[in-house]
């Protein structure tokens, strides 16, 4: 719920969201109670998304409030008349990348949802990108009637058949660990464009929002899931026997029997091991930041009772963070939120970070300590154990894999051996239904990603999942040895 300020008013106010309108609580001036105004013709995802349609809805209750409480009342034909009059104003494809590019060049504060982030981004990629679109669809043309497949056409047909050959292309920018191009990426010089359209209220709405990209021809399809083969698990085995965390162990065999992910390990524990029916109720975390957790039955293997036969009967958490020696920041012992801002405000975050590293002889800096004062919430020893673990299981598993060989920069190391459980358990004749249920995953989840695994023959080839054999045919293809 936002405050509303108003100068020379003694009243309160303040404005929220009620699903998908807007909600004034006030308080005229001299009154005790408060009265609520719903705003019918003002929709909440406008408000938030665009400046200009937020100020004048300012403007709209400031103006009812300063008249007691008495608002303008606009009918529906009133709004979609005052849409299309904003929509059909005489402003050209040209006209529009012109004002844009002047506006970006007279100054870029990063505050502007539709400015380039940085002056470089204006010169190597926006402006390349808005001019070949103004020649790709016209410069006389009406910004008023631009549509949703004029962006798609132009990022599919013109953008991505460019040489890589430039920094902001996908060949020099992933080789300098940047992130990976998308059209996505490649269509956000003209978004921005036309946000800024919206933002001087030539448009109504950007048509660029929420566009989809059809695949070209030659483009490669999805990656598919790539499991670890037998000599690779015993190569991983091998290795996180000796493995200095000694939990890597267990984490391999909870990946590969389990299907857990790094979540479903942090929040698993021993009291949902069910010895009695060999049945391993697993605890998924839906999101990693949720507290939603869905239960999921999977029958224990021959490999995962051996090993964990002695834990029957054991309780606490299925994995325990052990730092390696030698490895790690030093942890110092930390003055309160209170008494840490105070020691800034005194001596500054510089004064205080010298006067810590004399005081616990660690060299403590002034980054650490700023840091430290935005964080007000202070985690339990327990949750600060289950943060380091979630970092620790993806970094040690890494490790394992590159000593093992089998280390590929695309894939997840830990997440290849969900991939290995789903691809056994279907091989092995699972239903795929039932492999989706004890993944937590859904069934077109599991048949979008590991069809091509699905079985057709029961003995390598020589019989299919009929039954029929190629034993018992003819040699000359005839079916006179089949039984019927």
């Amino acid at each position: 719920m936002a405050k509303l300020k108003i100068p020379n008013w003694n009243g309160k106010a303040s404005y929220s969201r009620v699903k998908k309108r807007m909600r004034v609580t006030y308080r005229l001036p001299g009154e005790t109670e408060f009265v609520k105004y719903y705003c019918k013709h003002f929709f909440a995802d406008e408000i938030e998304k665009h400046k200009a349609i937020r100020e004048g809805y300012i403007k709209h209750i400031t103006k009812g409030l300063l008249a007691g409480g008495v608002f303008e009342v606009k009918t529906t034909e009133q709004v979609d008349q005052q849409a299309i009059r904003v929509a059909s104003d005489d402003i050209t494809v040209s006209e529009l990348v012109r004002e844009y590019l002047d506006a970006c060049e007279k100054g870029i504060s990063g505050e502007e949802d539709w400015a380039p982030k940085a002056a470089s981004t204006l010169e190597t990629q926006t402006r390349r990108v808005v001019e070949q679109f103004r020649i790709h669809v016209g410069g006389s043309r009406k910004i008023a009637s631009l549509l949703k497949i004029d962006v798609a056409d132009f990022v599919c047909g013109v953008i991505l058949k460019e040489k890589c050959d430039r920094s902001c292309c996908n060949g020099r920018r992933a080789e300098n660990g940047g992130k990976k191009e998308t059209k996505q990426r490649r269509a956000n010089p003209i978004r921005n464009m036309l946000t800024f359209a919206v933002f001087k209220t030539w448009l109504s709405k950007n048509p660029c929002e929420r566009i989809k990209f059809r695949r070209e021809k030659g483009e490669k399809p999805p990656k598919k899931k790539k499991p670890y083969s037998k000599k690779d698990q015993a190569s991983l085995f091998e290795v996180a026997k000796s493995f200095p965390a000694p939990f890597m162990e267990d984490v391999c065999y909870f990946a590969h029997y389990l299907a857990m992910r790094r979540g479903d390990m942090v929040i698993g524990d021993w009291e949902h091991w069910d010895w009695d029916n060999l049945i391993v109720n697993v605890r998924r975390q839906k999101t990693q930041h949720s507290s939603e957790v869905e239960i999921t039955p999977i029958p224990m293997s021959p490999q995962l009772y051996r090993r964990f036969k002695h834990k029957k009967g054991a309780k606490g958490a299925i994995i325990t963070y052990t730092r390696i020696k030698g490895t790690g920041a030093t942890k110092i012992l930390w003055p309160t939120h209170e008494n840490l801002k105070r020691l800034a405000n005194e001596n500054g975050n510089t004064g205080a970070a010298r006067l810590l590293s004399t005081q616990h002889d660690v060299e403590i800096t002034e980054a650490a300590v700023r840091k430290r004062l935005k964080r007000k919430i202070k985690l339990t020893q327990e949750a600060e154990n289950r943060k380091h673990l979630l970092t620790a299981l993806s970094k040690h598993m890494r490790s394992i894999s590159e000593e093992a060989g089998v280390y590929a920069p695309e894939d997840r190391a830990l997440h290849r051996w969900r991939h290995t459980f789903a691809v056994e358990t279907l091989q092995a004749g699972i239903a795929p239904a039932h492999v989706a249920r004890m993944m937590g995953d859904s069934w077109r989840t599991v048949e979008e990603n590991y069809a091509q695994y699905y079985p057709t023959s029961t003995d390598g080839g020589n019989t299919n999942i009929f039954g029929l054999k190629l034993d018992d045919l003819d040699q000359d293809g005839s079916d006179e040895a089949v039984a019927v």
